[in-house]
C-alpha cells in the first residue's frame, strides 16, 4: 500500500448531499491518489476539484516535470521527465553546464524524495529525459515528436541517500561529483 511506504497521507472525506454519494478520497503525500470511491458523476467533479486545490506540501517542495518509478526494487530506477524545465531553460538562454548541473542537483532531491517508497532497492537511479521536438506538422499546426533524450542518470546507493543527498546536491550544483554516487551524461540539452 502506498500510505505505508510515505511518511504520512491526507484523507479527505466528504458527506456531502444524496446527489454527490459517498465521496471518499486518499491523498497521499506526492500528490498521487490512492482511494477513490463515488458513486456519481457529480461526485466525481468534486473529487477533481479537491484535487485541483489540494495538492499538498510535498507539490510545493516537487520539481517540475512527470516523475515515474519505473522499476521498485534491486537496483531501482526513477524516470523524471524534464521536458517543461527544459523548454524554460531554452527560453531562457540558460548556459548548458550551468543548466546540466542544476538538473543533476535536482535528480538527487527527486531521489531522495522517493527512496523511502523503495524498500527492497539496493541501489537507485534517476534518469533524467525529456521529449525532443521536430518540425512543425502543416497539417496539425503542431510540432512532431522527435524522440526522447536521455540526459543523465545519476545512481547512489539506497542506504546513503537520506544521510547525503543534501551534500551531494550541493556538490553536483558546484560541479563536482560526489564519490558515493556515479553520474553519467548520456545525452545533451537543446542549443541556444
Amino acid at each position: 500500500m502506498i500510505a505505508d511506504a510515505l511518511p504520512s497521507t491526507y484523507r479527505i472525506t466528504a458527506e456531502m448531499p444524496e446527489i454527490f454519494r459517498a465521496v471518499r478520497v486518499t491523498l497521499t503525500t506526492d500528490g498521487a491518489v490512492e482511494n477513490m470511491n463515488f458513486r456519481s458523476s457529480l461526485g466525481m467533479i468534486v473529487v477533481g476539484t479537491l484535487l485541483a486545490i489540494g495538492g499538498g506540501p510535498a507539490a510545493a517542495s516537487e520539481p517540475a516535470g512527470t516523475i515515474v518509478v519505473a522499476k521498485p526494487d534491486g537496483d531501482a530506477l526513477i524516470l523524471w521527465d524534464v521536458t517543461t524545465l527544459v523548454a524554460e531553460i531554452v527560453s531562457e538562454k540558460t548556459p548548458r553546464d550551468e543548466a546540466l548541473r542544476d538538473l543533476e542537483s535536482q535528480a538527487v532531491g527527486v531521489m531522495s524524495s522517493r527512496v523511502t517508497a523503495l524498500k527492497s532497492a539496493q541501489t537507485i537511479s534517476v534518469r533524467v529525459i525529456y521529449l525532443r521536438t521536430g518540425d512543425i506538422n502543416p497539417a496539425y499546426r503542431a510540432a512532431t515528436l522527435a524522440g526522447v533524450e536521455k540526459v543523465v542518470t545519476i545512481k547512489a546507493p539506497v542506504s546513503k541517500v537520506n544521510a547525503q543527498s543534501a551534500v551531494w546536491a550541493k556538490e553536483l550544483k558546484d560541479g563536482k561529483v560526489p564519490s558515493d554516487i556515479t553520474v553519467s551524461v548520456t545525452g545533451k540539452l537543446p542549443p541556444l
